[in-house]
């Protein structure tokens, strides 16, 4: 397709037409922009138009046919410690990429890295996600959801695969 105009195509939705523009927020893993590993890394349309001639996994998030947000999911993979995934603790401020997809900004190296939910993730909350903080309280991802679009400070386990073991909040 010609330059800022590009193509999804879903197997459930079927194919969409889009337009980005200088608002569009892409991030990328690896084929957009990245090295490879978990990190989200901001990207430029001119690596997204090149990225798109060979296709990659994403999710876009469209507004009247806009992009707002272009995220390359990330691959699977990763090594293991004895059989065994190997865990990464990361805090700090959380941002929402799509359901089920966020990243956090570590506080120390301020690098951003996207993290992955399943349905073994356990989501503890003590007041911000959800819950008192008096009690921890197993929260949903729609409060997980709601939680990261307003920039909450979090501590999350992660396995090697990018997925969430564990998000808890990070109260200081």
């Amino acid at each position: 397709m010609a330059p800022g105009k590009y193509m999804v195509k879903d197997a459930k939705a079927g194919d969409q037409a889009f337009l980005t523009s200088t608002e569009t927020d892409i991030l990328g893993a690896r084929k957009i922009c990245g090295d490879g590993g978990q990190s989200a890394t901001r990207c430029t349309a001119a690596q997204l138009e090149a990225a798109s001639r060979k296709g990659f996994p994403a999710t876009v998030t469209l507004e009247k046919g806009v992009a707002t947000k272009v995220a390359e999911d990330h691959p699977a993979g990763g090594g293991t410690d004895q059989g065994q995934p190997k865990k990464v603790y990361w805090e700090g401020v959380s941002h929402y990429l799509a359901p089920g997809k966020y990243s956090v900004t570590d506080d120390g190296t301020k690098k951003e890295r996207a993290i992955l939910t399943s349905s073994k993730t356990v989501i503890n909350g003590n007041g911000w996600i959800c819950g008192t903080r008096e009690k921890t309280k197993r929260c949903t991802t729609a409060q997980l959801d709601a939680a990261t679009k307003r920039g909450e400070r979090l501590v999350v386990k992660i396995a090697d695969d990018g997925t969430a073991v564990t998000i808890d909040e990070q109260h200081n």
